[in-house]
């Protein structure tokens, strides 16, 4: 190569210098060779992080967090107990509970140091691939390894971090290479291939340059082109495997010059192959990229390359992308062309100001929108709607003052004006991005209009004045349920201006409850929902595109395409205080106690509706009741306490979760089986709750009666399941409501799980931060995308302090009537009893070993009456649920219902014949031998051992294994 020339050389090797080693982006080289610290700096090993987070997430949240202290004390305390259940050979549910909350302690952006992270890659790779863990739990570790190499720059290849390549190689080469492989693998010891060749691109950084020569050996001999099979494997695996990383520089054998000949020759044998042009595309452009900082490699103006090698690939890449080479007749420019329509923007705009002109466009696209029943999901207008709202939110805030009351006016005479039912849910999308603008300007206009507008259509037009059937609102009814709509969004995530109307919001809402029938109801209950969310919801109220102090002084031309420093924002947070909660409890009470008090009727002997059979008034009146808890319920679920909520009922005993461990003694005291569980139903573990700004104390009079409302609820709603039962078993408009209701109980507390709100605020933040991402760079991103970042963040944390949490007794009570209604008749109240049940299942510990027993009676019952339906609701609920795990680790129950499964493929019926042929092989799965010794390295295993000795722990876990096991 040509040495002649100094500067390329210096230039692309600029980066070797080992702090600039340290600060890799995820598309820059990995670094060079291992480097002796020197000069007797701080050791590498100890730094968090190579590359500090762009965005601090722990500053902008309004209220105290934890300190790192603390975090770190969490973290060791998660080692400690993962360590225990790897020695003690508890891997599921011992490690892969604890590799979860690992998961969920990363997730909360804390960050472990780098020694603590090289372990914990080494640990969960040796987890993944040891001999002897079940499939499926080398699953879960398999996506922890990726999770903690997710990015390059947390680990330096080589220095911080080697690992072995053969074991993977074992694992791949069974499906790859069958009959090379060394063992007969049977179809369930066989992990999945798609989570191997996953794990390969993580892991192949971390190769050691070294194994290049035995790794060629290994793969070269399977080269054959008189069996192509043979050449793709191999190409395959070289894209997989081979490291691209630096190797010493004493290792001349290493340097990329001395076998890329090989590459490009197998290359050239099956030149005409997609396939094979980008595997070697994907592995020499790696290496290429990776070799940059190696200044002791010699480079030409083709790098590491020669020209024929440069010239070979950017033919295959032009073939790739299909681009047509030949050569030009004619000069042509492009910027001629682009050019010759700029003209038009020398002239005036003649429509008037943009603001106004496209406000009225939006409102003739909202007026000729099809009817909402025909439009099909994926269609340009459902687009259109879902578009609305984004972009309304940026436009309005980006408007002076002058400007916004122009929009206001416009925005307020037509929501007065018009009842647009098709376009209902987007114009109260867009009024919402008006309120939250400026909430006190929007306020006062809408909430005056529409009270007035409500109390004309239910006193003049008579709407809602009767119950209706279908889901279709009735004309009558449409003015009625448009400003309804727009009501309630115009009071949701706005802040605490709506205390400024607290009597006329209350007074409407009862006017409403007293007056209205039918399907308006539903909208009302919402209205009150959506009040309560704003009441108690902590969250940002800042859209301005500018900070405070910016706007203050006046938007200048400076403030063109102004960089925002994500590190320099002052967020505007609504956090609840103490007379915005005061009015959501007297809310609560009064909607709750009215609830509860007609609820109570109804389902007495003394019913002020009969139940004749003639009309449906009694099952109208039972829904909208429930309906109204299940949504009062969500919407207060941010004052609910995780711990209060079941603190001092526990079903098996009094335990503060700070205390228990996995022992798995509490539930063995109130079931002497419970030793042959080893599913993550035995024990109670411990969680970790972070800091989320909830306010009430445990002695708060509020926090108190919230609670107590709560408890009477759940009480209200056996009473009313145990009524329907009894007397009301095919009314199945009941049953569906409250099964909803069941749900929203059990998992809306401390975060309304129900509405799957984290995830609902992750995906409108992904989708609106699209456009600003490039490959590669990171791209600034406007201010109001920042600071809705800090506002997932804030949903991040409650939802993981919405933790499963003990059973208390009226947990026990109600998760029973699920299970029970989940074998009823009727096919829509079995469904929906079920996936209420599901989701129980997943709040509360200890619930799946109660409501097994129950299950397998009612299958048992149900064959021996041939009782079809309830057949199937039983096989469905124990064998297509999260249960059928649960049944395969516990033997007490495994062979009673094995045998009754047999007993139910016997049933001459197509439908039940048809669920027993689906969950077959699920119970032959609980008949296939299980392995019981995992091989694995111990020095990899010490290195996550805590400081105080654990053996006691060890060895009081090994033994109830083995009582377990026998």
């Amino acid at each position: 190569m040509d040495h002649s020339n100094q500067r390329l050389p210096v230039l692309l090797t600029a980066a070797t210098a080992p702090h600039t080693h340290e600060l890799s982006r995820a598309t820059s080289p990995g670094g060079g060779p291992p480097e002796s610290n020197m000069n007797g700096l701080e050791d590498p090993t100890k730094k968090a992080r190579s590359r500090p987070r762009t965005y601090p997430y722990f500053k902008y949240l309004p209220y105290k967090v934890e300190d790192e202290a603390q975090r770190q004390q969490n973290l060791d305390e998660i080692l400690k107990y993962l360590y225990t259940a790897v020695q003690s050979g508890d891997f599921n549910p011992g490690a892969v509970h604890w590799t979860r909350e690992l998961r969920a302690w990363l997730s909360l952006k804390f960050d472990p140091t780098r020694e603590q992270r090289a372990k914990l890659v080494k640990l969960y790779y040796e987890l993944t691939l040891a001999p002897g863990v079940e499939a499926a739990v080398s699953e879960r570790f398999a996506s922890m390894f990726m999770v903690l190499t997710k990015r390059k720059h947390y680990l330096r290849p080589v220095k911080d971090v080697m690992l072995d390549w053969k074991p993977l190689y074992r694992e791949i080469k069974v499906f790859v290479l069958p009959s090379e492989s060394e063992l007969v693998h049977s179809t369930s010891s066989k992990r999945n291939i798609k989570t191997l060749t996953k794990l390969c691109a993580f892991a192949q950084l971390y190769f050691d340059p070294l194994e290049i020569p035995a790794m060629l050996e290994e793969f070269l001999p399977h080269f054959t082109t008189s069996f192509t099979e043979g050449a793709f494997v191999v190409v395959g695996l070289m894209n997989l495997f081979l490291p691209t990383s630096p190797g010493p520089e004493d290792r001349t054998d290493l340097y990329p010059q001395h076998y890329l000949p090989t590459y490009f020759h197998l290359w050239s044998t099956v030149n005409r192959s997609r396939t094979f042009d980008v595997n070697f595309l994907d592995l020499l452009s790696r290496l290429a990229r990776d070799w940059l900082p190696a200044n002791y490699v010699s480079f030409s103006e083709f790098g590491i390359l020669t020209s024929e090698q440069t010239s070979l690939i950017f033919t295959a890449i032009l073939r790739l992308l299909e681009i047509p080479v030949g050569q030009a007749t004619s000069s042509y420019s492009a910027v001629v062309d682009l050019s010759a329509g700029l003209g038009i923007m020398l002239d005036r705009d003649s429509r008037g100001h943009p603001v106004a002109h496209h406000i009225a466009r939006v409102f003739t696209l909202l007026e000729n929108l099809p009817d909402a029943a025909r439009v099909r999901s994926g269609s340009p207008e459902e687009n259109v709607l879902n578009t609305l709202p984004a972009t309304f939110t940026p436009l309005l805030a980006s408007l002076s003052p002058e400007l916004y009351d122009v929009a206001l006016h416009k925005i307020v005479d037509f929501v007065a004006e018009h009842v647009i039912h098709q376009a209902r849910d987007a114009v109260a999308f867009i009024c919402n991005a008006l309120c939250k603008v400026n909430p006190e300007k929007a306020l006062k206009r809408f909430i005056p209009l529409l009270i007035r507008s409500i109390r004309t259509e239910i006193d003049e037009n008579g709407a809602a004045s009767t119950r209706t059937t279908g889901s279709d609102v009735l004309p009558r009814d449409r003015g009625l349920v448009w400003n309804v709509s727009m009501l309630s969004m115009c009071v949701v995530h706005v802040g605490s201006e709506v205390l400024k109307y607290k009597q006329e919001l209350i007074g409407i809402a009862l006017y409403m409850q007293k007056k209205c029938k039918g399907i308006p109801t539903i909208h009302i209950s919402n209205f009150i929902h959506h009040l309560l969310l704003n009441l108690t919801v902590t969250c940002t109220v800042d859209h301005a595109l500018y900070e405070p102090s910016i706007i203050d002084r006046g938007i200048q031309v400076e403030q063109w395409g102004q960089r925002q420093d994500p590190k320099e924002l002052t967020i505007k947070w609504h956090v609840p205080q103490r007379g915005e909660i005061e009015f959501a409890v007297e809310l609560f009470t009064s909607q709750s106690e009215n609830a509860l008090e007609q609820l109570t009727n109804l389902t007495s002997e003394n019913s002020r509706i009969k139940r004749d059979g003639s009309g449906k008034d009694w099952s109208d009146e039972v829904t909208r009741n429930i309906i109204l808890l299940r949504l009062i319920i969500s919407g207060i679920s941010a004052l609910f306490n995780n711990r209060i909520a079941s603190s001092n009922k526990s079903a098996d005993s009094d335990v503060d979760m700070a205390d228990a461990d996995d022992s798995g003694e509490l539930l063995q005291q109130s079931d002497p089986d419970s030793v042959l569980d080893t599913s993550d139903e035995a024990t109670i573990r411990r969680t970790f709750t972070y800091p989320t700004g909830y306010s009430l104390t445990d002695d708060d009079p509020l926090c108190i009666k919230l609670h107590d409302i709560r408890e009477r609820i759940g009480q209200v709603l056996h009473n009313v399941h145990r009524f329907l039962v009894e007397k009301q078993e095919d009314d199945v408009s009941c049953f569906s409501p409250l099964y909803t209701a069941y749900r929203s109980w059990f998992v809306d507390v401390g975060i309304e799980r129900s509405a799957h709100v984290l995830d609902r605020v992750t995906k409108l933040l992904s989708a609106d931060a699209y456009p600003y991402k490039m490959s590669g760079v990171r791209k600034d991103y406007p201010r109001p995308l920042l600071v809705r970042r800090a506002n997932v963040y804030h949903w991040q944390r409650l939802r993981h302090n919405a933790a499963p949490r003990p059973r208390s007794k009226l947990d026990e009570t109600l998760l029973l009537d699920l299970a029970e209604s989940s074998v009823s008749l009727y096919t829509d109240i079995r469904r929906n009893a079920q996936a209420a049940g599901e989701s129980a299942l997943k709040a509360v510990w200890g619930s799946r070993l109660l409501i097994i027993p129950p299950l397998i009676q009612a299958l048992q019952t149900a064959i021996k009456q041939n009782d079809h339906p309830r057949i199937k609701g039983a096989l469905y609920s124990l064998l297509y649920s999260s249960l059928a795990k649960t049944l395969g680790r516990h033997w007490k129950y495994t062979p009673s219902l094995i045998r009754l499964f047999i007993e139910a493929s016997a049933v001459d019926k197509p439908s039940v014949q048809k669920v027993c042929n689906s969950a077959l092989y699920q119970i032959i799965e609980y008949g296939r031998d299980t392995d019981r010794m995992a091989i694995l390295d111990k020095d990899i295993i010490g290195s996550i051992a805590p400081a105080e000795s654990v053996d006691d722990l060890i060895a009081k876990k090994k033994k109830a294994s083995k009582r377990s096991a026998f």
